[in-house]
C-alpha cells in the first residue's frame, strides 16, 4: 500500500468531499470522502494503466456491476459508477466506483493488537464470518481473496465485507498478479495461487485460517511460498492454545487441507 500525490479524484455525479490524497492499493487509486450528510465513503478509480486494457477495464465495470445490484448487509454498498455514460467506453477516463465505508474495526487491526483471542469470541467471530460468507455464495459469488484487511466487524457481531472482485481483474493483469501472490498468500487457499478452478471452498480455506489466527495468534502455515508449504505440518492447534472445544481442531484442520475436496462443501 502506497500513498501518492498525483491527479485530482473523478468527478462524481453527486455532492462529495475529497479528505484525502490518493492511495493505490492493489489495482485502485483511492480517494476518503465524505457526503453532505457526513457519511464516510470510498472513492475508487481503476488505475490508468489497467484502464487502458479494454478487457480488464470491461471485467472492472462488470464486477462493479455485479456488487452494486446485491443487496446483501454483508457487503460493502457500491453506490455509484462512472464515468457516465458508459465506463467501459475506452475513449472515457478510468472507471471508479463510489462505495459505503462500513462503520466499525478492520479485522486484521483486531487480530494484530487483540490475539489470540477469548476463544468463545473467536468461535463468535468465525460463525458470524461463516454466515456472511455463505450469504454472499447464496448470491453467486466467490470472494477468492477474502482477507482480514477485507473485514470490518460492526456491533452486535455483524460482519462486513469490502473490496470484493479485485482479484478477478488482478488475475488478468501480469502487473498485479504477483502482488496477489505476495500479499494474499498468508490467507489464500493454494488452488487459487496455482491458477487452478477456484469455488466456494477456496474460501472455507480463508475461513479456517481466520479461525485459526484468531484462536492461537499465529497464522497456521509459515509466511514463506505458497508452492513449497508443507500443508501436512500443520500442528495440533490444542497445543497452542489451551481449552479448544471437541472438534474445532479437526474442523480447521479440514477447512485448511491442501485438497479442496477435504474440506466442508460450504461455509454453514
Amino acid at each position: 500500500m502506497t500513498t501518492e500525490i498525483i491527479t485530482a479524484a473523478p468527478v462524481v455525479d453527486r455532492p462529495l468531499h475529497i479528505e484525502s490524497e490518493p492511495e493505490t492499493v492493489r489495482n485502485e487509486r483511492r480517494w476518503k470522502a465524505r457526503s453532505d450528510e457526513g457519511e464516510e465513503l470510498l472513492l475508487a478509480q481503476l488505475l490508468p494503466e489497467l484502464a487502458g486494457d479494454e478487457s480488464l477495464r470491461r471485467r472492472y465495470v462488470y464486477e462493479a456491476e455485479r456488487l452494486a445490484a446485491i443487496e446483501s448487509s454483508s457487503l460493502a454498498e457500491v453506490l455509484a459508477i462512472g464515468p457516465k455514460p458508459d465506463p467501459r467506453d475506452p475513449m472515457s477516463a478510468a472507471p471508479w466506483g463510489l462505495r459505503r465505508v462500513p462503520s466499525g474495526q478492520r479485522l486484521d487491526r483486531v487480530l494484530q493488537e487483540r490475539a489470540p483471542l477469548p476463544v468463545d469470541q473467536a468461535i463468535g467471530l468465525l460463525t458470524s464470518l461463516a454466515e456472511a460468507v455463505h450469504r454472499l455464495h447464496l448470491a453467486g459469488l466467490v470472494l477468492r481473496d477474502l482477507e482480514p484487511r477485507s473485514i470490518v466487524l460492526g456491533d452486535r457481531d455483524s460482519v462486513t465485507i469490502t473490496d470484493v472482485g479485485l482479484a478477478r481483474v488482478e488475475i488478468l493483469s501480469s502487473r498485479t498478479a504477483s502482488s496477489l501472490l505476495l500479499e494474499s498468500s498468508a490467507y489464500a487457499a493454494p488452488e487459487h495461487l496455482r491458477a487452478t478452478v477456484v469455488d466456494a471452498r477456496a474460501d472455507v480455506y480463508t475461513l479456517g485460517a481466520i479461525a485459526w489466527q484468531a484462536l492461537s495468534g499465529v497464522l497456521p502455515y509459515d509466511e514463506g511460498s505458497p508452492f513449497v508449504r508443507d500443508y501436512e505440518a500443520l500442528p495440533n492447534l490444542r497445543d497452542l492454545r489451551d481449552r479448544v472445544p471437541d472438534g474445532l481442531d479437526e474442523l480447521l484442520r479440514s477447512c485448511l487441507s491442501a485438497d479442496p475436496d477435504a474440506r466442508p462443501k460450504s461455509a454453514t
